[in-house]
């Protein structure tokens, strides 16, 4: 699409609160996403110039890819159904087929490497599944099965490392568990179809939001561009997929692999279309003002792009009404709060309110494990202490103040005294 596009697209990926958010944490998510904007370049220029070469270049890529997150693993449908496509248009589906063959032994040796050929090659009988899916109706965490033993299926070799079937069937056991979700105020058991456009309302800033419904638009004035939509089927393969997974609704992170693909997809728009010129010259210069207001809202929020709403769903001070977890805060702002305590000497707090699996660890991995409170209440042994009434003065991060059942809820109706963060609140408490 041209420079300008392709410029359009790397400041709109840079300069992403979520991108910004999740590349500065220690999950593999921003990796995942950008091992998927690379994988889908290679198989574009692949398609351009079909070498063998080009289908081990596109197989590495997507190895580095699927070893980075699972997630990327669902970029193999949409991406190997375009090159049938491309294939059978040219008159060359058998010369395709033989370089995607190629791509996949190249792609399943990388994810090999990767976990040193540890167990490679395992019969598909031999694995001890925890997940239904996988290992029946009667497995479980502690009772692992294997649905496909006594089968024909039984004796084949899977080409993949041991932890990497075992890790699929790991994450599966959890969306068939299910856990308690929280989106738009409500708590369920369980997670929203909806749950991950709902994020992206509320998450993105409203002039990427603006872009890409430009670039929709922009769709009906142009000729018909096989590459527009091998993005953004891409993209709408993998946000939808990861949409079905109901068992829980927790982190608008788990569908980072497709937004670069969705922002590459959104500055389309900036090409001018070739029909109804006056129209199209208008959605053009509407999509570059987006574009501009977009970065300038994320950049308004640095550096607590964790925390990141966009200013129509009440901006970051009011991102509690819509999602927690991840999407607020997820350790980093603890570090602010140290930095704000060493700036403001003369407060002295009583407790930190923190709720999060590894709070404890991080409390102590910030220096800040002294004078806190049990920071997990649901597993606390004095879960009857936290439920009586604070007095004093302790910071609270939003996540403990609106999770289900929170023995801090009564904080919700006393104003804190200052924020040190849109996720962190210091209240004063007077004994009463």
């Amino acid at each position: 699409w041209g420079a300008r596009v392709g410029l359009a697209a790397a400041a709109m990926y840079c300069f992403s609160p979520t991108v910004l958010a999740y590349s500065a944490l220690l999950v593999p998510d921003a990796c995942a996403a950008a091992f998927a904007a690379t994988t889908v370049l290679v198989f574009a220029l692949w398609c351009e110039r079909p070498t063998w070469a080009g289908a081990a270049a596109f197989g590495g890529a997507l190895g580095l890819a699927c070893a980075s997150k699972f997630t990327c693993l669902l970029l193999v449908p949409p991406l190997t159904a375009a090159a049938w496509l491309l294939g059978r248009r040219q008159h060359r589906l058998r010369a395709v087929c033989g370089q995607l063959a190629l791509a996949a032994v190249v792609s399943l040796t990388v994810i090999a490497a990767s976990y040193g050929f540890r167990g490679l090659a395992r019969p598909l009988g031999a694995f001890p599944f925890r997940s239904q899916l996988l290992g029946g109706p009667s497995a479980s965490i502690e009772a692992p099965g294997n649905r496909f033993r006594g089968t024909l299926l039984e004796h084949i070799p899977v080409p993949l490392p041991e932890d990497y079937v075992l890790g699929i069937d790991r994450q599966r056991v959890d969306f068939e568990q299910g856990f308690w979700s929280y989106m738009a105020g409500r708590w369920r058991k369980g997670g929203w179809y909806v749950y991950y456009a709902y994020a992206a309302l509320v998450k993105e800033p409203a002039g990427y939001l603006v872009l890409f419904a430009v670039a929709v638009v922009s769709l009906a004035l142009r000729p018909r561009q096989f590459w527009t939509w091998v993005v953004l089927g891409t993209a709408a393969f993998v946000f939808g997929v990861v949409s079905t997974q109901r068992g829980f609704s927790h982190h608008y992170r788990y569908v980072l692999p497709a937004l670069p693909l969705l922002y590459l997809f959104s500055c389309t728009a900036l090409v001018p279309p070739t029909r109804r010129r006056t129209a199209g010259r208008l959605l053009t210069a509407t999509a570059c003002l987006a574009l501009l207001l977009g970065i300038a809202a994320s950049l308004s929020q640095l550096p607590h792009s964790e925390s990141f709403f966009n200013y129509p769903s009440g901006g970051a001070y009011n991102g509690h009404k819509h999602l927690l977890d991840s999407n607020i805060d997820w350790g980093q702002d603890l570090l602010a709060l140290k930095r704000w305590l060493e700036r403001h000497p003369n407060v002295k707090l009583d407790g930190i309110v923190y709720s999060n699996l590894f709070a404890r660890h991080l409390l102590k991995a910030a220096g800040l494990e002294q004078g806190t409170l049990p920071v997990d209440p649901s597993r606390s042994s004095g879960q009857a202490h936290l439920s009586r009434r604070l007095t004093g003065t302790y910071a609270v991060f939003v996540r403990a103040l609106y999770e289900l059942d929170s023995p801090y809820a009564h904080l919700r109706s006393v104003d804190p005294v200052h924020y040190v963060t849109p996720a962190v609140r210091i209240y004063r408490i007077d004994e009463r």
